[in-house]
């Protein structure tokens, strides 16, 4: 049966008239009139009784009506839901992401995802750049924000990050715009552990300086903090240091370097449509973040 047929039959009812029925679903009086002939074919039974005042229902259309009018409610529900399925707005996000990514980006792109989409549910779980990788590969993860593109995935290039060196307002070195960076390396240098934040790692590999490490972290807002108590030096991304510059002289590095940020997913074409809308709206949202 086609339920759009119970539509044209609650309309016919409720204006008790086919021709203005026909008018608000589109239909010419006969072809009203055809359908309802159709429908009370099918069930067995005549649903209107036509008179020269209109049409009203039988004694077993009356009988049928709370019926019908359920069987189309329930319609339109099944035809809703499944345009927020193809839309994205029902579902589950499993996210990894950078920490600084994590603080400096999620919240403004998932604020503004849930207002549209707020019956999705959003996963988030931070780790180190090896580890995302690792969860992207075995299905954790629908996609990671990450400064690392691991190989055989699709990349969405969202920004590039200022690497900058740091240490104490007091520091012998405050004084100067730019610092090389291996004249910063040879003071105490406090580094990102292995495999959690590999672009100061990669940064040091490419110039072929060795740092004089004397203490590691998982956590860039930790090694902040150590610099700022005058531990010891270190080179961060610039993202995390807003807000947390205090004590600190933030200084470029010398020649200037960046990392660049983006979005890791196994195949763009084959993404969910909550994992498609979720990148659409980050690369709409994430250029703009100050």
């Amino acid at each position: 049966m086609d339920s759009s047929k119970l539509k044209v039959l609650i309309r016919a009812v409720e204006t008790a008239t086919f021709s203005a029925a026909g008018e608000e679903l589109g239909f010419t009086q006969a072809g009203v009139s055809y359908i309802i002939k159709t429908l009370e074919d099918e069930l067995g039974i005549q649903l209107l009784i036509r008179g020269k005042k209109g049409v009203r229902l039988t004694q077993k259309g009356e009988a049928l009506m709370e019926h019908v009018r359920n069987a189309d409610a329930a319609m339109d529900a099944l035809l809703s839901r499944a345009e927020a399925l193809k839309n994205a707005q029902t579902g589950r996000l499993k996210i990894g992401a950078l920490n600084s990514l994590s603080v400096a980006w999620l919240p403004s792109v998932i604020a503004s995802f849930c207002a549209d989409n707020p019956d999705i549910q959003i996963d988030v779980q931070e780790a180190g750049t090896d580890k995302l990788t690792e969860m992207l590969s075995t299905g954790e993860t629908d996609f990671i924000l990450t400064s690392v593109q691991p190989k055989g995935v699709d990349w969405i290039p969202l920004a590039k990050d200022r690497l900058m060196a740091v240490m104490h307002k007091e520091h012998r070195f405050a004084p100067e715009a730019r610092i090389p960076l291996q004249i910063l390396a040879k003071e105490p240098f406090i580094m990102p552990a292995p495999g959690f934040d590999t672009d100061i790692e990669r940064l040091f590999q490419r110039s072929g300086i060795k740092a004089n490490v004397i203490f590691t972290s998982m956590d860039d807002y930790a090694i902040v903090s150590m610099v700022q108590h005058g531990i010891g030096v270190s080179v961060v991304p610039e993202m995390i240091l807003r807000d947390k510059s205090e004590g600190l002289a933030v200084r470029e590095l010398a020649p200037c370097q960046y990392r660049r940020l983006g979005i890791a997913i196994p195949s763009l074409s084959d993404a969910s449509p909550a994992a498609a809308a979720f990148i659409r709206r980050a690369e709409e949202i994430v250029p703009n973040i100050k």
